[in-house]
């Protein structure tokens, strides 16, 4: 479970922005369009082959599982490189820091695999005043320890966050909402 920090981009930029497409295997080479039409292309002739007649790209490790699900596609060189994906612990820890998470309790421990997701936005230019003052008044983060939650079932366990992961994540947060503005688009996150 995670939430990812990103922007849309304009319609027009994501046409022309090359594409690739993958299944998702850590090792598959990635096929690559020029643009967005093409790799639209490409997805509706898979959809519409019968499953055992699809492509299966170099280096699938798993081609009947991948034949299954729609390949990912993904505009190369702008925007989806900037996204910022973290834990929903991580995340709302963030939210907290940027003053985007509404039911923040100061000094409580949480537990994040059990609380609703979180999910919103905002402008740009808000997002990045949020940045730059969390920037200026946050202390050092200097982490905190994996703790395990107990529940009636699965074993469920937050990882903790590593010293100096908010200042880290700040920054590129910062680059994404400098992307954001130079497009004249919003800041979500789900």
């Amino acid at each position: 479970m995670s939430i990812t920090f990103t922007f849309d981009l304009p319609a027009d930029e994501y046409e022309r922005a090359p594409h690739s497409v993958t299944c998702g295997c850590s090792d598959v080479e990635p096929m690559l369009f020029p643009n967005a039409s093409s790799s639209g292309a490409f997805i509706a002739h898979w959809r519409a082959t019968p499953e055992d007649e699809r492509v299966v790209m170099e280096g699938c490790a798993d081609p009947d599982l991948c034949r299954h699900y729609t390949p990912q596609v993904t505009p190369l060189g702008i925007g989806a490189h900037l996204d910022v994906n973290m834990a929903n612990g991580n995340a709302r820890h963030i939210l907290s820091v940027l003053g985007l998470l509404p039911e923040t309790v100061s000094g409580t421990t949480r537990n994040p695999f059990l609380e609703d997701d979180v999910s919103g936005d905002t402008t740009a230019e808000d997002f990045k005043g949020r940045v730059l003052l969390a920037m200026a008044v946050s202390p050092t983060d200097e982490g905190t320890p994996q703790v395990e939650h107990p529940t009636s079932g699965a074993r469920l366990i937050d990882t903790g966050r590593s010293p100096v992961y908010t200042e880290r994540i700040l920054a590129a947060l910062l680059t994404l909402a400098d992307a954001a503005i130079e497009r004249g688009a919003p800041i979500r996150w789900y």
